[in-house]
């Protein structure tokens, strides 16, 4: 496809790809589908399951259970966001994905760190943290994906808290490779409140990308305890989310947050190849075989 092939919503295939945006293109999806129309979408089937002290979580999976590549998710909503990308993989049988999350409790030896100490859901947070580790070490996976750090409102700091770390070093002593995705920038305010107000035009909405990210390489980035860990690796898409400077609310004509701090679903699906591809450089990084059948969409 040649550059000047004008092609509509192609989202991040702009970025990545011999691609232009059709100059007719309407930005897609709608602002009033996305509360109810894009959060992510793998085929999963969930149940909910609970810790010996009660506290809830829900359990999801899709993929035949002979595929050859086992993964686990263990997160809040900013790990289950990412887990569109892999649907092409669950439906081709390469992967088989599973699940354990709680909104606002990331994966932690700790209660939530994004609740606070005194929230009434941290001791939940706990729990359930303790519980799906536990889980993840008897399924006993080929990888654990996750995500590594915590981004704050407004904020660049790239934020790793000693729970994170502690999790993931203990399920690397236990023999599952971590990959740790980098966490979606966190804005002030919601994209298209402000879209809405300033009559869809993405520039005036921009975010300044010093704002919101830190310019460092996301791997040589992670704690020394983790850097120097052959069982875990991370990865970085946020080249896709901000660029040039600056965070735009649409890309490719594609608005890209739900809110302000979760992606649409269908900004998602036009970076799964730039997911698959960034997914198995991770697995040979932790020494994990590439399925054949785990090809780029």
């Amino acid at each position: 496809m040649l550059a000047s092939t004008p092609v509509d919503n192609p989202g991040a295939a702009v970025l990545t790809g011999p691609v232009a945006l059709s100059p007719f293109a309407e930005v897609q999806p709608p602002l009033a589908t996305l509360e109810n129309g894009q959060w992510e979408e793998w085929g999963q089937d969930c149940i909910q399951r609970h810790t010996e002290s009660g506290a809830e979580f829900r359990e999801c999976s899709a993929g035949s259970p002979s595929a050859p590549l086992n993964v686990v998710a263990l997160g809040d909503s900013h790990t289950e966001n990412w887990l569109t990308a892999f649907a092409p993989a669950i439906e081709s049988g390469a992967i088989r994905l599973t699940s354990w999350f709680r909104g606002a409790c990331p994966l932690s030896t700790a209660g939530s760190d994004k609740l606070g100490a005194d929230h009434p859901d941290t001791p939940d947070c706990e729990a359930v943290n303790l519980e799906r580790i536990a889980l993840a070490i008897d399924m006993n996976p080929n990888v654990v994906f996750t995500t590594g750090n915590i981004a704050d409102a407004g904020s660049p700091e790239l934020r790793f808290t000693d729970g994170f770390i502690e999790a993931a070093e203990q399920l690397s002593r236990a023999g599952l490779p971590v990959v740790a995705m980098r966490d979606i920038p966190r804005h002030d305010e919601r994209a298209s409140i402000c879209l809405e107000e300033n009559a869809m035009d993405g520039a005036a909405c921009s975010v300044p990308v010093d704002e919101v990210l830190a310019s460092l390489d996301f791997n040589t980035s992670l704690p020394e305890a983790l850097w120097e860990n052959p069982m875990v690796t991370g990865m970085d898409l946020t080249a896709l989310i901000c660029f040039d400077g600056t965070c735009p609310p649409v890309i490719g004509g594609i608005l890209t947050y739900i809110d302000d701090n979760h992606l649409t679903r269908a900004y998602i699906e036009t970076m799964t190849p730039s997911f698959i591809d960034e997914f198995k450089n991770a697995l040979h990084a932790v020494g994990q075989p590439i399925p054949p059948a785990l090809t780029t969409p």
